[in-house]
């Protein structure tokens, strides 16, 4: 990663919100920076200063998460689990949630367990939610809170053993 994108990942991940610029983000999206590619993707996926276009989204989620990008990957699960921009393919989902969850990605750690715990592939599965639910939960000190730091922490305190 540039030495510049990963100031500006720094900044993302502090501030969970992309910068304003868009037309910033689209030149050096297109120059390669994956950063600005993630952004531009997220942009577009929950209508952050654009107007939402899961095409436009589907694109740039694509190309970052081909360069290996954890928050990108997740957004892509995202989008494959809802449907958005493209056919709903949970199998593809979850496979996504994990390869950011085991990259550190914290959202990546939720959704994971989330498909777990709902069985969205099938029957449910407490340990391995449990499991990531509690990864998650261990960024606590890493994430600003969240409903999904907070879904992780109810989840652990409710299936772990009393101590």
């Amino acid at each position: 990663m540039r030495a510049a994108d990963a100031q500006r990942y720094a900044a993302i991940e502090s501030t969970d919100r992309p910068m304003s610029d868009i037309e910033e983000l689209r030149r050096n999206a297109e120059a390669g920076s994956i950063v600005d590619q993630t952004v531009m993707g997220i942009s577009y996926l929950w209508g952050y200063d654009v107007e939402q276009d899961y095409g436009e989204a589907f694109k740039w989620l694509t190309l970052a998460s081909s360069q290996g990008v954890p928050r990108a990957i997740v957004n892509l699960g995202a989008m494959y689990e809802r449907g958005l921009g493209t056919a709903i393919n949970i199998d593809a989902a979850c496979a996504l949630y994990e390869q950011g969850a085991r990259a550190g990605e914290f959202f990546g750690k939720v959704y994971l367990a989330r498909s777990f715990a709902n069985g969205i592939r099938g029957a449910v599965d407490e340990a391995s939610a449990l499991k990531w639910y509690r990864r998650a939960a261990e960024m606590r000190n890493e994430v600003m809170d969240c409903v999904e730091l907070q879904e992780a922490e109810a989840y652990v305190a409710s299936h772990s053993p009393a101590a």
